[in-house]
C-alpha cells in the first residue's frame, strides 16, 4: 500500500495543530484539498480510530484514509 509522510516544524501548540490536521471537515482549508466527507465515524472521536474520510483533490482525484494509529495529542496516522 502506498505511505505518504509528512514532517513539518511549526511553531504552534501541539493540542492546537493535532486538532486542526485531524478534523476532517476543515481540510478544504488545505491548498489541494476540495472536500472531506467522513465515511466511517471513528472511535471513541469521530475523527478517531478507525475513521474513514473521502478526500477530494479536485477532477477525477480522490482517496479514502483510514485512521489506524490514534493518540492524540502526538499522532495519527
Amino acid at each position: 500500500m502506498p505511505t505518504v509522510r509528512v514532517e513539518e516544524v511549526v511553531d504552534v501548540a501541539r493540542d492546537a495543530l493535532f486538532a486542526v490536521l485531524t478534523d476532517h471537515e476543515s481540510y478544504d482549508r488545505f491548498r489541494g484539498v476540495r472536500s472531506c466527507t467522513l465515511i466511517r465515524d471513528g472511535k471513541p472521536e469521530r475523527n478517531g480510530l478507525g475513521a474513514v474520510r473521502r478526500v477530494h483533490l479536485g477532477g477525477p482525484a480522490v482517496l479514502d484514509e483510514e485512521i489506524v494509529v490514534f493518540d492524540p495529542p502526538a499522532v495519527y496516522e
